[in-house]
């Protein structure tokens, strides 16, 4: 069980490596509904997760394509694309060792990159050939 969390956890959002009784368990103990895929052969298990098998039931109904629409899970690239900008731009290690000081590390990439991309801000354009 995970105690003394220090902020409220709405979510969890990963990939179907993510699909495990211990991250559905931890998120529960958090209070936050998880949107993991199940892994393309899934089935219900009286054994799994409630949550899981809810998807996997929703996923049989509606398709997986509808299912990631209507649970958000697009919000996931999104973070990854967001790690990897900070990665490219910032660096992939902290260079501090105190644990305060990466903190400050921390948030001063993320001001940075807030601050470059304030201004000029990515332009996706689709062209046909």
């Amino acid at each position: 069980m995970i105690k003394n969390a220090r902020y409220k956890v709405k979510a969890v959002i990963g990939d179907a490596a993510y699909d495990s009784r211990e991250v559905y368990e931890a998120a529960e103990d958090l209070g936050a509904r998880v949107v993991v895929p199940p892994i393309k052969n899934a089935r219900v298990d009286r054994h799994s997760p409630q949550a899981r098998n809810r998807s996997v039931k929703r996923i049989a109904k509606v398709g997986r394509q509808r299912w990631k629409t209507d649970t958000q899970y697009h919000r996931q690239g999104k973070v990854e694309n967001t790690f990897f900008r900070y990665k490219s731009m910032i660096g992939d290690r902290l260079r501090s060792r105190d644990p305060d000081s990466q903190k400050t590390e921390v948030i001063l990439g993320c001001n940075i990159l807030n601050r470059m991309f304030e201004n000029v801000r990515p332009r996706s354009v689709a062209t046909r050939d």
